[in-house]
């Protein structure tokens, strides 16, 4: 649902609520829209967190994001085209600045759509380009900025289809990851709670989850564990990756993201704060090699012995 965005007409529909319609007989007056038109474009914004409905009343529902984007969409009504269908999910991206190629991968937009709302984008001086990076003007548009960002708050931490008590840590190309201390229907383990399945053994106070359900790759478990590192960053976690991703490199080649950098620096020696030093690497696979002394007798990798020889003294072979 989020992937889709908001329309024309539900974004339109915002508008003519804020100036007191509150009907769906009078919306549906107002948009030139029929009955069964109106109908979907509510369910969506109900879907979507902007509106409710209040003894057969359209009401806004109260989030910090509504008065925001509706002063926006009353001052600067010409920008609605920009914001409509996939605009809102793609300038959310803008907010720490991104090139092209990581909102494709974050949004699973196609290239060109990413590239036409861009460019409208910088016709209203919404985007400012530097270095292949797409960076939200904050400066002349600070009031865009605050909706993008409590709207990106929320609609990271809520899916209508899930139920309260399960947090969401993240999504991507129309994936979830969720944590839970029950099991989540249509999913599957992922991240920290499938290590254990792959040679990296440990305790978890909840569970994470993917959804939907689907055979996952090393690849994709790690990836989906970094989803959940950027929601929390926890130490722990931090080592477990780093160990996880010592240990199954050569099948996580070619995934570019901010922790990789990080985690090869580490590797190089470099000191990070708020991440696990080399040494510290280097004593927790000796532990896990300790551990796995029985597995190693049946012939599986001793994790010490793989560790150590890709955390040598000589480190060129990280480049």
């Amino acid at each position: 649902m989020e992937s889709q965005g908001l329309s024309k007409n539900e974004l339109a529909a915002l508008v003519e609520i804020s100036k007191g319609i509150t009907s769906p007989n009078k919306l549906a007056e107002a948009l030139k829209k029929s009955k069964a038109q109106i109908y979907r474009i509510t369910k969506k914004l109900i879907e979507t967190g902007f509106i409710e409905k209040e003894k057969r009343k359209l009401i806004f529902q109260k989030h910090s994001f509504i008065p925001i984007i509706i002063d926006i969409l009353n001052k600067n009504p010409k920008i609605i085209p920009l914001l409509a269908d996939s605009g809102i999910l793609i300038l959310k991206e803008t907010l720490e600045g991104s090139t092209i190629e990581e909102i494709e991968l974050r949004t699973s937009l196609k290239k060109a759509i990413i590239y036409r709302k861009l460019n409208l984008a910088r016709k209203f001086s919404i985007i400012n380009k530097a270095k292949n990076k797409y960076l939200l003007n904050s400066r002349v548009w600070p009031e865009l900025k605050g909706f993008l960002e409590d709207y990106k708050r929320y609609s990271h931490s809520i899916d209508f289809r899930l139920s309260p008590q399960i947090l969401i840590r993240g999504k991507y190309k129309g994936a979830i990851i969720a944590e839970s201390n029950r099991e989540i229907e249509n999913s599957v383990l992922t991240g920290f709670s499938a290590y254990s399945k792959h040679g990296i053994n440990i305790l978890m106070p909840s569970n994470y989850y993917h959804m939907p359900k689907k055979k996952l790759s090393i690849k994709e478990i790690f990836m989906d564990s970094l989803i959940i590192l950027k929601d929390d960053k926890d130490y722990r976690k931090l080592l477990y990756a780093m160990l996880f991703y010592l240990k199954h490199r050569p099948k996580l080649s070619g995934i570019k993201n901010e922790f990789i950098n990080k985690f090869n620096a580490i590797i190089h020696g470099e000191k990070i704060n708020g991440y696990p030093s080399l040494k510290e690497i280097k004593e927790k696979a000796k532990q896990y090699n300790n551990r796995n002394k029985r597995a190693d007798k049946t012939g599986k990798r001793n994790l010490d012995n793989l560790f150590s020889r890709r955390i040598g003294k000589n480190t060129r072979q990280w480049h």
